[in-house]
């Protein structure tokens, strides 16, 4: 009888029941619940019957689908362990509209672009299956498939508003290296460097206001070698190929020197020999012609009609 009226003095204590149409259970204090194997670092949960069993919370739970509006903290927002987050579909995918239809990380970070991502502080992929990375940078709406990685000026934002194509640069509105896009399986794209349309393999540009002796495109080769029977060369050109019959073939073609009062097609300043026709030039200009045994160098006079 003790042990009845115990029960009942609690119950009377700590739970209001109401009934009606809508049952509830309020409980003012703690409660405990013994069965279904409870133990540390465990959760209550419930199958769709209403039967709840404890689950370790680092075992493997399967949830289809989780809907956030918001987390806030004081401290840090979400700590995750070394394993980080493990997906086997999508990855982090976002359904929204406007804006947001992408993924952004970051301040000002959106993406407007389906399947788009941006990475950074104000940045905008607008164009679908774009990627956005850095300051100020941003792809253009219509435009797809492309990347966008450096910083954008105070005056706006450095776009990439050319499909299939990755653009780098900082702190300026276009890019200083640009890959564009190739022809399908077995081909290559162009680099262009100073250029959004680069028109070779490699094709450079040096444009700017300059304010004293600049050179527009500097090769150099420092590397060493104890052993003196290897050739070194800063620069080294081939041409080969099938290029048709009656076609021409230039290796070193230089096509347009102007604008100053003293224009020079070519200058050799290094203090070494120039060889045409021969590996080993002995003189400072030495010519051997297809002929071996017919050969002229700065050693003598030379007169070119007569070679």
């Amino acid at each position: 009888m003790k042990k009845i009226f115990s029960i009942l003095a609690i119950s009377l204590m700590f739970v209001n029941l109401n009934y009606g149409q809508n049952m509830k259970l309020v409980v003012g204090d703690q409660i405990k619940i013994k069965g279904g194997a409870p133990g540390a670092n465990k959760l209550l949960t419930s199958d769709v019957n209403g039967l709840a069993t404890w689950k370790n919370i680092f075992d493997t739970i399967t949830v289809s689908k989780i809907i956030v509006s918001r987390i806030t903290s004081p401290d840090s927002l979400i700590y995750i362990g070394d394993s980080t987050i493990a997906f086997t579909s999508h990855s982090i995918y976002n359904q929204g509209t406007g804006y947001y239809r992408g993924l952004g990380l970051g301040v000002g970070a959106r993406s407007k672009g389906v399947y788009s991502v941006s990475l950074g502080h104000t940045v905008l992929a607008e164009g679908e299956s774009t990627v956005a990375i850095g300051h100020g940078v941003g792809t253009l709406a219509g435009k797809t498939n492309n990347i966008v990685i450096g910083e954008g000026t105070s005056g706006g934002l450095f776009i990439n508003d050319i499909s299939s194509s990755l653009m780098v640069g900082f702190n300026s509105d276009i890019p200083t290296l640009i890959v564009t896009h190739a022809d399908g399986t077995g081909t290559t794209g162009n680099v262009g460097i100073g250029t959004t349309e680069p028109t070779s393999i490699l094709h450079t540009v040096a444009s700017g206001v300059k304010t004293g002796d600049y050179t527009g495109n500097l090769l150099t080769n420092t590397a060493t070698m104890p052993d003196d029977s290897y050739r070194k060369a800063g620069v080294e050109i081939k041409s080969t190929g099938e290029w048709g019959k009656d076609a021409t073939n230039i290796g070193l073609y230089v096509s347009l020197v102007t604008g100053a009062s003293h224009n020079y097609d070519a200058i050799f300043h290094g203090g070494g020999n120039v060889g045409i026709g021969t590996m080993s030039p002995i003189a400072m200009l030495d010519i051997k012609t297809a002929n071996a045994s017919s050969s002229k160098n700065l050693r003598e006079s030379i007169n070119f009609n007569q070679m």
